[in-house]
């Protein structure tokens, strides 16, 4: 499900998930479909543990925002991050601030 920017605006996301969030959209790189973002490396970018970071996720994922792909690269779990947005090529839906 994609969001529109007025069907995200009527969300009530606490600050936290929406930071997270924001520092999840700025580290989607590639073309859409592919990510090798994790919670570590948006624990690691907010200064907070892999804990708070994964709540945040939890939340964001109950919402359709953001999905997780769980996979194994050389029999290491691996769980990546996406949003749908990014995968589905759209504009960013987080608030910034800006029109």
């Amino acid at each position: 499900m994609i969001l529109t920017k007025e069907q995200f605006a009527a969300i009530e996301l606490p600050d936290f998930s929406l930071a997270v969030l924001k520092v999840l959209e700025s580290m989607m790189y590639a073309e859409p479909g592919f990510s090798d973002v994790m919670a570590d490396d948006i624990a690691r970018e907010l200064g907070v543990s892999r804990q708070a970071v994964g709540g945040a996720i939890a939340e964001l994922v109950k919402l359709d925002i953001v999905y997780v792909e769980y996979t194994d690269i050389n029999m290491e779990k691996r769980s990546f991050l996406h949003t749908y947005a990014w995968d589905y090529n759209v504009e960013s839906i987080c608030l910034t601030g800006e029109d």
